[in-house]
């Protein structure tokens, strides 16, 4: 009989579906016609993600061009003989707003449980500095990320362990590549 499977093979079907997001992702497309799952069930919620953190990028970046442009208005003011005190308090360099961290912790908290939302505004710093490229994906990275504080070893991309690569909680922890995870855990082991 075609398309039976042996119970080995039905049961690594059934592990992958469970635990590979790719997998159960193919199996709703081919299922279920939803090209991509993440989109559908949370594609609204990361599009407002993706449009706060494209603001707060396109404010960094004003900002640092503002600061330049007022370090050559600057020099333009001193080599005219204006005295370099006054021309530093006309043309005073501009600080990104800050955000309570403590306020923006208390709220993931009560959605995610004490003390697994740290790793939110360590991203959220490393977003706002320039050079950080913003990706669907990593919204879902952070929310799986919320078990690894309870982790030895965390599998994620390459992208995220370097992105978290100074965050203490996750000192060793993070693994960003697959080839890596079986010589991390052996070490784990020896250990």
């Amino acid at each position: 009989m075609k398309g039976l499977c042996s119970d080995s093979e039905f049961e690594k079907r059934m592990n992958a579906w469970l635990s590979d997001p790719a997998e159960y992702s193919r199996i709703v497309y081919d299922y279920a016609d939803h090209p991509n799952v993440i989109d559908k069930y949370f594609g609204k919620s990361i599009d407002d993600i993706e449009n706060a953190v494209q603001s707060m990028q396109n404010l960094v970046s004003a900002t640092q061009k503002l600061n330049a442009e007022m370090l050559s208005t600057r020099s333009v003011l001193i080599d005219a003989g204006i005295d370099k005190s006054k021309a530093r308090k006309l043309t005073k360099q501009r600080s990104l707003p800050e955000f309570d961290p403590d306020k923006v912790d208390a709220k993931l908290e009560e959605l995610l449980g004490k003390g697994r939302s740290r790793h939110f505004q360590h991203y959220l710093a490393r977003v706002m500095k320039p050079g950080y490229t913003f990706k669907r994906s990593d919204m879902m990275d952070l929310m799986q990320m919320c078990y690894a504080y309870d982790c030895d070893l965390f599998r994620c991309d390459k992208s995220m362990a370097n992105t978290f690569s100074n965050f203490e909680p996750f000192k060793g922890k993070l693994v960003g590549r697959f080839t890596e995870l079986p010589k991390r855990i052996d070490a784990l082991i020896s250990s």
